[in-house]
């Protein structure tokens, strides 16, 4: 639940900049699943199609290194 409070504080930061004037905004989505990567491509394209200030910058890392590049 935590989680949730921390990713949407985000996005509505991210929200006010744009309305403040910031031209594009890019931020990181980091994901391990590779067998899921087509479907999160897509949802990410229709994301910036909705909001095209903001870039999503797609980070796969394989599972095995995941949980150390989230903690640096």
């Amino acid at each position: 639940m935590r989680r949730i409070f921390t990713l949407l504080a985000i996005f509505l930061l991210i929200l006010l900049m744009i309305a403040l004037g910031q031209k594009t905004v890019t931020i990181r989505y980091g994901v391990w699943m590779s067998e899921q990567l087509d479907g999160i491509k897509a949802q990410i394209a229709a994301f910036e199609k909705k909001y095209p200030n903001i870039k999503v910058k797609l980070e796969h890392v394989p599972w095995e290194d995941y949980w150390t590049k989230l903690q640096t």
